[in-house]
């Protein structure tokens, strides 16, 4: 679950500290790439891989994540000591290639994992990853991590996912350098500032009068169902986007709209911002058959039931997701 209290310390005046920071004595890294982070185990749970920094910092490579504690980030590199989760990983294309090691060199079609995250080079005197750091993909990290950690690991990604793919001005296309704690890349072509983009999101529990929720399935999603969701369009409030979205994918009008929480998603730049909403009539109920392929109105014994004989499957227990529904069951 996302916490509602502010974790990371960091502020306006705190990015030009960066290379000071890097150099105190208790300064610590995690590595992350677009997708993933290094993580080693805690007993029966994970903790991020924090490792003392070293090298002179390098704003293109590490990124300045907590300023009380000297928390930074950095690009995974080619260190060689990751090991990838068996019996593959996830390339998004549904090969499951089997888990390389970065340093191979063995001419497999699968690209190696900083091809595929679009990572940095690791900075110039990095340290090496204790031999028993994983590179996780962040989905799979996140619901063992405690909460000071999985903001660091959320922010991280979303960093190193920015970095990666804004190499070039998108006003002149000049190569961007980065500054500012890693939190500004800047264009020496235009003179331009690039931000880090965030795409918000809105997502909405529904429910009739009769209390009853409605949850529904993506084509590619198996058994999971979950509540709707969607993005925000250039000109949209945010309760707008709310009844656009319910009305394109399962046709109905909604009332009610309640502002319920927010929760940073870098899947890969996504901030969600979360809903309740009343429908009056619910047997208008019509999916889209696209992005929606099936939704059923559900008691809570129903969903209770249904998540104990494993009939549908519940979201990733650290989703806003599935605190909507965690709160509607708690009634």
């Amino acid at each position: 679950m996302w916490s509602r209290r502010r974790l990371l310390r960091l502020g306006d005046d705190d990015f030009p500290l960066a290379p000071e920071l890097w150099g105190r004595p208790d300064a610590k890294v995690v590595a992350c790439g677009a997708d993933a982070v290094a993580v080693t185990e805690a007993g029966s749970a994970l903790s991020l891989d924090w490792q003392p920094t070293a090298g002179a910092y390098d704003a293109a490579a590490c990124w300045l994540l907590d300023a009380d504690r000297a928390w930074f980030a950095c690009a995974s590199g080619p260190w060689g000591r990751f090991r990838w989760p068996s019996p593959g990983w996830d390339t998004g294309d549904g090969s499951n290639c089997p888990a390389p090691s970065w340093d191979t060199g063995d001419g497999s079609n699968c690209p190696a994992p900083s091809h595929r995250a679009g990572v940095l080079p690791s900075p110039k005197g990095q340290r090496e990853p204790s031999p028993l750091s994983q590179l996780l993909p962040l989905r799979q990290a996140w619901p063992m991590l405690g909460d000071e950690d999985a903001a660091a690991a959320v922010a991280g990604v979303a960093l190193a996912a920015w970095h990666a793919s804004h190499g070039f001005c998108a006003a002149c296309g000049h190569p961007t350098e980065a500054e500012t704690g890693g939190w500004v890349r800047h264009c020496p072509g235009c003179g331009i500032e690039h931000f880090p983009r965030i795409d918000p999101a809105i997502i909405v529990a529904l429910v009739d009068n009769r209390d009853r929720l409605l949850l529904g399935g993506q084509p590619t999603w198996g058994k999971r169902r979950s509540v709707f969701a969607g993005f925000v369009m250039a000109g949209e409030s945010l309760e707008q986007a709310v009844q656009r979205e319910v009305g394109e994918e399962v046709g109905l009008d909604v009332d009610r709209v309640h502002y319920f929480g927010s929760q940073p998603w870098p899947f890969p730049r996504s901030l969600m911002v979360a809903f309740t909403a009343h429908v009056e009539n619910p047997d208008a109920l019509h999916v889209d058959g696209h992005e929606i392929v099936r939704a059923d109105w559900f008691t809570r014994q129903q969903v209770r039931q249904a998540w104990d004989d494993g009939t549908i499957d519940p979201p990733p227990p650290m989703s806003i997701a599935r605190r909507l529904i965690d709160t509607w069951l708690r009634g």
